[in-house]
């Protein structure tokens, strides 16, 4: 159901300071192309295991990843409850994974199951979601977690995570 999308916190006052200029990068995850429809910022295609071939639905790495991790919360952080996997925003967007902390705040999961170095398109997808989830629950960006999931995250992909309050988080698949 989508009864989830429609629980409001409302418990931060007015929806100002989302800062909601994230652009339009990447928002046909289910477009063609070989790169799933992303236009990565940087040179190089899109490799985090979403759409290969264009079309279809995800790749199986990519499917066992995000299940493991819904499961298995823990690997995130502690104290986390499912909310859905796939979790469809308003905006057409779906993020892999949504749970809510113990205080019941939101928190994104972003998973890819390869990360090469310059290829920036999973933090710019984590980005997008901390911002659209915080517009939907009523939050500051500030209150909402957003979490990128790969095996393994190269030294400049983690670093621009932490200069845009993504959380770059390691989970051997």
């Amino acid at each position: 159901g989508e009864e989830e999308g429609e629980t409001n916190r409302g418990n931060t006052g007015p929806n100002g300071g989302h800062g909601h200029d994230v652009g339009e990068e990447g928002t046909g995850r289910g477009s063609t192309g070989s790169n799933g429809g992303h236009r990565p910022m940087t040179s190089g295609g899109h490799s985090g295991g979403h759409r290969h071939g264009g079309g279809g639905g995800e790749g199986a790495p990519h499917r066992k990843l995000k299940e493991g991790i819904a499961q298995n919360p823990s690997q995130i952080g502690e104290g986390l409850e499912l909310v859905k996997t796939e979790y469809p925003f308003q905006s057409g967007d779906r993020v892999d994974i949504l749970f809510k902390d113990i205080s019941g705040n939101p928190v994104t999961v972003e998973v890819e199951t390869h990360i090469p170095s310059g290829n920036y398109v999973g933090v710019w997808q984590a980005v997008k979601y901390k911002h659209l989830v915080a517009v939907e629950y009523d939050l500051f960006c500030y209150q909402v977690r957003s979490v990128l999931v790969a095996p393994e995250i190269p030294n400049d992909v983690k670093k621009k995570c932490e200069q845009l309050g993504i959380e770059p988080k390691e989970v051997k698949m």
